[in-house]
């Protein structure tokens, strides 16, 4: 499908304002591509009913707008109007032969991503698959590299889980131990009214 000028401007309107969100939102808060559709056919869908937009960007736009935090797609943010200005350029990339290239652009884009300072965000235990990972660039490295990552995060997480159950448990304990406290004093307290009556 053709995107008309009349069109283009609906959509940067439309994009200009509204407030995207992930998955596919609501027609108040849609998401990037249905953002696109709301403007275009006034349909709240992530698909291409209009089939204006290329499969592979489209797809693309999808995993990393729901990556993102909300606040990087806001209006008036750097990284939000950026986005936005991008999202009007889908409109009207649907072509069969170009698709190919745009596959080994986007994977050309990951690896790239994947491959700036990763030590900073990689676990330490996981840098030896992941620089497998960027040597070999396929599908079984890669999966082996996330699973190496996750459990690094993982382990991470279950200590960090173990920490704060620590404190929690010391913390519950100090509150079993103030709750004991203050029934022993209710309960002296009680026993010297009961004696101070009997002594009546």
């Amino acid at each position: 499908m053709n995107i008309t000028d009349d069109q283009l401007e609906t959509l940067r309107s439309q994009l200009a304002t509204c407030k995207l969100g992930h998955g596919l939102g609501t027609v108040d808060e849609p998401c990037s591509v249905a953002a696109i559709n709301l403007a275009l056919s006034g349909e709240l869908s992530d698909r291409d009913p209009s089939e204006c937009m290329s499969p592979v960007i489209r797809r693309w736009v999808i995993s990393v707008q729901d990556s993102m935090p909300v606040q990087m797609m806001a209006a008036g943010d750097e990284h939000g109007d950026r986005w936005r200005q991008a999202l009007v350029g889908l409109a009207g990339t649907r072509d069969t032969k170009s698709e190919a290239a745009r596959v080994a652009m986007v994977i050309d884009w990951m690896w790239e991503c994947l491959a700036t300072d990763w030590q900073k965000w990689v676990p330490t235990s996981a840098h030896s698959a992941w620089n497998e990972m960027l040597h070999e660039k396929t599908a079984r490295a890669a999966y082996a590299a996330h699973a190496t990552a996750a459990d690094a995060y993982a382990a991470a997480d279950a200590a960090d889980a173990a920490a704060y159950a620590a404190a929690a448990d010391a913390a519950a304990a100090d509150a079993a131990d103030a709750a004991r406290k203050e029934m022993c004093e209710r309960q002296l307290f009680k026993l010297i009214e009961i004696i101070e009556n009997e002594d009546k």
